[in-house]
């Protein structure tokens, strides 16, 4: 068994996105592009095409290009993606070797081909797609199932720590012949790529936090050999996956010099939910205390600079036409200070916009469910700025929570 190098995978499918084809497949990640939704839209393709393309077949090849879900332009702020990628593939130049969203025409593709989707790392197409939600039949995904694309096969979605590990399990079974895994088969370059995803959405792999699974830590077991090989000590490997977690988690938490608006973007994701339409931004940094963005953006005066956050939320939520807008923090201030006493915390701050901005009942009673709810939050100052005390809930159990309190508010307008 042998399998066709991952980077030229990658230059040939951004070669065929504009060559007329019978059928295409598109592997979309979900439009944070963080790097587990990079990383499983990639390895997702690249499986496809190397198990359904028979070797020295040049007609009707089914076609599979993974689709990064922002445009090309945006790509330099997903600060751990353009780290990990360079990290395992140091001579592939990703800025022009990927596809984005803006590379192709989803319109003229579902008018002139058979066009499928295949979501990752999502199980319900953004806003600004869902249109094609005809086209989705496949669905690999760890977030809360929304009940949509029931038809797709395959449809996936378990509560693992990343959607990756749903990814590698699917290799696993490609690679997997009479019982035995074949070995130097999966490049090196590539699982030590998808190791990436899973030790960051894990908190490599520490249980206290509530994001690992058996299935994240036997993935994680699975790819070792192909990156190590087989004879490497559990001290080894253990030293190597620290090492390789800890350059992922600077990289990430490396946005310091990135303005408010890029902040508030760069790891976002909106949803319409009755007739409200929520946005939810992660930022791999603290708000409050020194050193922080409230402070930065107030040139030292955090109080000023606190209010100048909100008009920049301000501006944010009235650009994507938001009625609510929640901005979840999570920062490691070890990193920061390795003798701090202060270790993972997370903040929450929830901006009111649109339909809600003047709708002084709905907003108390979204105040006053969110406090109520398992996210333990207590007030840092007067407005909706509280430190979230449950450090395991990051925006995968927030937006459910959301979502419930604003189906409830919207049955009662």
């Amino acid at each position: 068994m042998s399998l066709r190098r991952f980077s030229s995978f990658l230059e040939n499918a951004k070669a065929t996105v504009k060559l007329p084809k019978r059928s295409v497949t598109l592997v979309l990640g979900n439009e944070a592009a963080d790097l587990d939704s990079v990383v499983s839209s990639l390895a997702y393709a690249f499986l496809r095409h190397t198990n359904d393309v028979p070797p020295n077949t040049q007609t009707n090849r089914p076609t599979y290009i993974p689709v990064v879900a922002i445009p090309r332009a945006d790509f330099p702020l997903r600060t751990e993606c353009t780290f990990a990628l360079r990290d395992a593939f140091p001579t592939v130049d990703f800025q022009m070797a990927l596809t984005f969203l803006d590379d192709i025409n989803l319109d003229d593709l579902a008018e002139t081909t058979d066009l499928s989707l295949v979501l990752v790392d999502h199980n319900r197409l953004s806003p600004s797609l869902e249109k094609f939600a005809g086209h989705v039949t496949g669905v690999l995904d760890h977030h809360k199932d929304e009940g949509c694309n029931l038809e797709a096969n395959p449809r996936m979605i378990a509560p693992v720590g990343s959607a990756t590990t749903l990814i590698v399990e699917e290799w696993a079974k490609y690679l997997t012949v009479n019982g035995t895994v074949q070995p130097n088969v999966l490049e090196p370059e590539l699982a030590r790529l998808l190791l990436g995803p899973i030790l960051l959405d894990t908190v490599n792999l520490q249980v206290e936090y509530g994001r690992t699974t058996e299935r994240d830590k036997q993935a994680v077991e699975f790819l070792l050999p192909f990156v190590r090989g087989a004879k490497m000590s559990d001290e080894d490997n253990r030293a190597f996956v620290d090492q390789l977690y800890n350059g992922l988690h600077k990289a990430k938490f490396s946005v310091s010099n990135l303005t408010s608006y890029d902040l508030l973007r760069k790891d976002y994701k909106e949803w319409i939910i009755g007739p409200f339409r929520l946005g939810i931004s992660s930022i791999s940094w603290h708000v409050g205390s020194e050193n922080g963005w409230a402070v930065r953006d107030g040139n030292g005066n955090e109080k000023a600079g606190l209010m100048q956050l909100r008009a920049s939320c301000h501006r944010f939520a009235q650009e994507k036409q938001l009625d609510c807008h929640l901005l979840l923090t999570a920062f490691d201030y070890s990193m920061e200070n390795p003798t701090s006493a202060r270790g993972f915390e997370r903040e929450l701050m929830v901006c009111f916009d649109g339909k809600l901005a003047t709708n002084v009942q709905a907003m108390g009673q979204i105040s006053r469910a969110l406090k109520a709810s398992e996210l333990q939050l207590e007030a840092l100052t007067e407005g909706e700025y509280y430190i979230q005390k449950n450090v395991t809930c990051s925006r995968k159990q927030v937006q459910p929570i959301m979502q419930h309190i604003l189906e409830n508010i919207g049955q009662k307008l």
